[in-house]
């Protein structure tokens, strides 16, 4: 069943995002930093889970899940068909098919066209 609201059970931050962020601390360059140190274990649709339990509507995820969400069953699909093939090609470097099929598909006006 998807979330259909943010909560808060464990306190911002709960007590396992405290010991991640006392153990990054003590291990990780100060220079690695987050504006909250909660630490997220799971996303689904427009929510990402905490590893406490509190769950926050993402308003960071950025262009990894801004247009789709997170966990979107027509995204994960299309991972697990590419994933055996290949996960990423730096266009810098070498170019892959799919830049030409998107390139394709949005001289027609998108996929359905």
């Amino acid at each position: 069943m998807s979330p259909t609201h943010p909560s808060v059970d464990a306190g911002i931050p709960g007590p396992r995002s405290r010991l991640l962020d006392e153990r990054r601390r003590a291990a990780l360059p100060a220079g690695l930093l987050s504006v909250a140190p909660v630490y997220a274990s799971s996303g689904q649709d427009c929510f990402l889970t905490d590893v406490d339990g509190n769950r926050y509507i993402d308003f960071a995820g950025g262009l990894g899940v801004l247009n789709a969400g997170h966990t979107p069953p027509s995204v994960v699909a299309a991972v697990r068909e590419q994933a055996p093939r290949m996960l990423h090609a730096c266009s810098m470097d070498i170019l892959d098919e799919s830049l030409a099929a998107v390139g394709r598909q949005s001289a027609r006006g998108g996929a359905d066209a």
